[in-house]
């Protein structure tokens, strides 16, 4: 394109970034996404959202969170795929602090979690046996009219288990076949 004096946009790049991501090249995506600036364009919420599912698949939250940092300095809207994708791969790594602060940024921009990011945050926390959280999170989910579903029951019934809380395990078992 450089060399029949076509200059790319950012969708050109877009394509290409998600067909590196779906390969599973993502230093190609990270190195593509480097050149759009350089060729004039400027990356939007499809192309923060590509690379940043990419790096956090590869278990790169670092490299991610630099770059959620760098979408927000840009002004680029945030979804609920780009939160999900990174709360998602911070609970897998244990940075609670840093999930939560993210998951409260997305509530206060006003976007809707999913059913899939309520369950993520839900299951991290019962796993580090934070179960007033979960419940707290499952409150939340309610209000907003999501359904429980099983991986919900599961996810609450598995950290009241292990925190001894049997009483509580119990009553949502029956609140799940009922």
């Amino acid at each position: 394109m450089k060399n029949k004096g076509i200059k790319p946009n950012v969708c050109t790049f877009n394509f290409l970034i998600c067909a590196a991501c779906k390969s599973g090249k993502w230093e190609e995506a990270v190195l593509l996404f480097r050149n759009i600036i350089d060729c004039g364009a400027f990356p939007d919420i499809v192309t923060f959202s590509s690379v940043l599912d990419a790096l956090c698949k590869e278990g790169k939250t670092a490299e991610a969170l630099n770059l959620v940092e760098e979408m927000f300095r840009r002004g680029v809207k945030s979804n609920v795929v780009t939160y999900g994708s990174l709360i998602n791969s911070l609970c897998h790594s244990a940075q609670w602090k840093e999930a939560t602060r993210l998951f409260n940024r997305m509530l206060d921009e006003g976007i809707a979690p999913n059913v899939v990011t309520f369950i993520t945050v839900i299951h991290a926390l019962c796993k580090e046996r934070r179960t007033e959280e979960a419940l707290s999170v499952l409150e939340l989910m309610s209000q907003r009219g999501i359904r429980l579903n099983i991986f919900t029951y599961n996810s609450l019934i598995y950290g009241m288990c292990r925190m001894d809380q049997w009483a509580e395990a119990t009553r949502l078992f029956d609140e799940m076949v009922v």
